[in-house]
C-alpha cells in the first residue's frame, strides 16, 4: 500500500525531528566540546529527515494524487460506458418499434 509507506515515512520523519530537537536540548546542558559534536550530529540528522521530508512530497506528488486522480477517472469511465450501453440499448428498442409500425 503505497499510502501507507507515505504514512511511516510522514511518522519516521516526525520522530527524527523530535530527536533532533530532544538532542539541541541536551547538548545546551554539556560542556563546549560535547555541545559541539552533539549539534553537529543533529545537523546532519536534520538533513536526513530534510530529505525524508522532500521523499514524502514527491511520493504525494508523483504517486498518490495520480491514483487519486485515476480512481476518479475510471468512475466517470464507467458512469459514461453504463450511459452510453443505456442509449444504445433504447435506441435498439426504438428502432424495432418503428420496424413493427411499418409491419
Amino acid at each position: 500500500n503505497v499510502a501507507g509507506i507515505v504514512r511511516q515515512t510522514a511518522k519516521l520523519r516526525d520522530t527524527g525531528d523530535a530527536f533532533v530537537r530532544d538532542m539541541r536540548t541536551f547538548a545546551d546542558g554539556e560542556l563546549q566540546t560535547v555541545r559541539d559534536s552533539v549539534l553537529a550530529y543533529c545537523e546532519c540528522l536534520a538533513a536526513v529527515e530534510d530529505h525524508r521530508q522532500a521523499q514524502v512530497a514527491r511520493f504525494e506528488a508523483r504517486v498518490l494524487h495520480p491514483f487519486t486522480a485515476y480512481g476518479a477517472n475510471c468512475k466517470k469511465g464507467k458512469e459514461d460506458l453504463k450511459d452510453r450501453k443505456a442509449a444504445r440499448e433504447k435506441g435498439k428498442e426504438d428502432l424495432k418499434d418503428r420496424k413493427a409500425a411499418r409491419e
